[in-house]
Protein backbone atom coordinates (compact mmCIF):
# COMPACT_ATOMS: atom_id res chain seq x y z
CA UNK A 1 0.00 0.00 0.00
CA UNK A 2 1.87 3.14 -0.96
CA UNK A 3 0.03 6.26 1.15
CA UNK A 4 0.88 9.90 0.07
CA UNK A 5 -0.10 13.07 2.17
CA UNK A 6 -0.09 16.41 0.44
CA UNK A 7 1.39 15.20 -2.67
CA UNK A 8 1.06 17.84 -5.52
CA UNK A 9 -0.25 16.72 -8.67
CA UNK A 10 2.07 15.67 -11.71
CA UNK A 11 3.20 17.99 -13.92
CA UNK A 12 2.32 17.99 -17.59
CA UNK A 13 0.34 19.32 -20.10
CA UNK A 14 -2.50 21.44 -19.39
CA UNK A 15 -6.04 19.42 -19.74
CA UNK A 16 -7.73 19.74 -22.37
CA UNK A 17 -10.58 21.45 -22.73
CA UNK A 18 -13.86 19.25 -23.25
CA UNK A 19 -17.10 20.38 -25.27
CA UNK A 20 -20.19 20.07 -24.59
CA UNK A 21 -19.60 18.32 -21.58
CA UNK A 22 -22.91 17.99 -18.88
CA UNK A 23 -20.41 17.43 -15.82
CA UNK A 24 -20.40 19.82 -13.01
CA UNK A 25 -17.77 22.18 -12.43
CA UNK A 26 -17.08 23.55 -8.85
CA UNK A 27 -16.92 27.52 -8.08
CA UNK A 28 -16.36 29.77 -4.99
CA UNK A 29 -18.09 32.45 -4.23
CA UNK A 30 -15.71 35.83 -3.93
CA UNK A 31 -18.59 38.33 -3.40
CA UNK A 32 -22.72 39.25 -3.73
CA UNK A 33 -23.95 42.51 -4.70
CA UNK A 34 -27.19 44.61 -5.45
CA UNK A 35 -27.85 44.95 -9.79
CA UNK A 36 -26.81 47.77 -11.38
CA UNK A 37 -29.41 50.94 -10.78
CA UNK A 38 -30.68 53.21 -13.70
CA UNK A 39 -31.30 56.45 -13.18
CA UNK A 40 -34.71 57.75 -14.44
CA UNK A 41 -33.88 61.33 -15.65
CA UNK A 42 -32.18 62.76 -19.01
CA UNK A 43 -29.03 62.26 -19.82
CA UNK A 44 -26.09 65.04 -19.08
CA UNK A 45 -26.26 65.96 -22.86
CA UNK A 46 -29.85 64.91 -23.32
CA UNK A 47 -29.06 62.17 -25.96
CA UNK A 48 -31.81 59.94 -26.58
CA UNK A 49 -30.80 56.20 -24.80
CA UNK A 50 -34.13 54.32 -25.51
CA UNK A 51 -33.36 51.08 -27.23
CA UNK A 52 -30.15 50.18 -26.12
CA UNK A 53 -28.81 46.68 -26.62
CA UNK A 54 -28.32 45.81 -22.84
CA UNK A 55 -31.17 44.93 -20.90
CA UNK A 56 -31.97 46.51 -17.93
CA UNK A 57 -30.97 44.65 -14.37
CA UNK A 58 -34.55 43.45 -12.57
CA UNK A 59 -34.71 44.82 -9.39
CA UNK A 60 -34.78 41.60 -6.92
CA UNK A 61 -31.68 39.92 -9.29
CA UNK A 62 -28.10 39.90 -7.10
CA UNK A 63 -24.78 39.83 -8.98
CA UNK A 64 -22.69 36.81 -8.38
CA UNK A 65 -18.93 36.71 -8.76
CA UNK A 66 -17.79 33.05 -9.07
CA UNK A 67 -13.66 31.76 -8.99
CA UNK A 68 -14.00 28.72 -10.81
CA UNK A 69 -10.64 26.98 -10.00
CA UNK A 70 -10.46 25.11 -13.43
CA UNK A 71 -11.01 27.51 -16.39
CA UNK A 72 -10.31 24.64 -18.80
CA UNK A 73 -13.56 23.52 -17.97
CA UNK A 74 -15.78 26.09 -19.23
CA UNK A 75 -16.81 26.38 -22.27
CA UNK A 76 -15.67 28.61 -25.39
CA UNK A 77 -18.06 31.18 -25.96
CA UNK A 78 -19.02 31.48 -22.73
CA UNK A 79 -18.63 35.27 -22.75
CA UNK A 80 -20.77 36.04 -25.54
CA UNK A 81 -24.24 34.64 -24.24
CA UNK A 82 -24.14 31.07 -26.01
CA UNK A 83 -25.06 29.40 -23.36
CA UNK A 84 -27.45 29.26 -20.30
CA UNK A 85 -26.04 28.78 -16.32
CA UNK A 86 -27.70 26.61 -14.01
CA UNK A 87 -26.58 26.82 -10.52
CA UNK A 88 -27.28 24.26 -7.78
CA UNK A 89 -25.61 25.11 -3.75
CA UNK A 90 -25.08 21.97 -1.76
CA UNK A 91 -23.77 22.54 2.04
CA UNK A 92 -20.41 22.13 2.99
Amino acid sequence: MDIKVGNTSSIGAPRQPRSGSQEAVEARLLAVRAPRRREGGPTPRGAERRGAAEPRDPVTGRVLVLLIADGSRLPDGLESGQYRLFLRFARR
